[in-house]
């Protein structure tokens, strides 16, 4: 049978514990380094992509100005890149609004899905409410019979 660690034999070892939180507290920040750092590079990508491709895709420049990323990641087993990127407008999220795109090893484009919607800036209010925030709780309870 193996010997374990000192540091394991002995339970009553306070710096032990000390060890073990120091050691995960390093982990924890190298990993929230390291997953910024990849929606980071992950957002540039899909920046990259949707600018160089606006008009061929139909898109104005407000349609691609607030996005974020919703999700990335890459396939171990084939090392397929994918970035799952929402669209907002003026910070609100638009509902159902992905934009995914998907790359190979080498950076090149394999598949890209888009349910972005267009021509946001002609289809959408940029005015202020045109009812108060109290009208707005009456109408929403009368529909609802409350």
């Amino acid at each position: 049978m193996k010997s374990l660690p000192i540091a394991m034999q002995n339970s009553r070892n306070p710096f032990t514990a000390e060890i073990l939180a120091i050691a995960v507290f390093v982990l924890c920040v190298l990993c929230s380094f390291s997953s910024k750092a990849q929606n980071d590079l992950s957002l540039r990508q899909a920046t990259d992509y949707l600018t160089k491709n606006k008009s061929a895709l139909g898109f104005t420049s407000t349609d691609i100005a607030d996005i974020y990323v919703k999700d990335s990641y890459t396939d171990a087993h084939n090392g397929v890149s994918h970035v799952y990127v929402q669209q907002r407008y003026n910070g609100i999220e638009i509902k159902d609004a992905i934009f995914g795109l998907h790359l190979q090893k080498g950076g090149e484009v394999l598949f890209v899905g888009n349910t972005f919607q267009k021509k946001l800036d002609t289809r959408l209010s940029k005015g202020a409410a045109s009812i108060s925030p109290l009208e707005a709780v009456q109408t929403a309870a009368k529909s609802l019979d409350l």
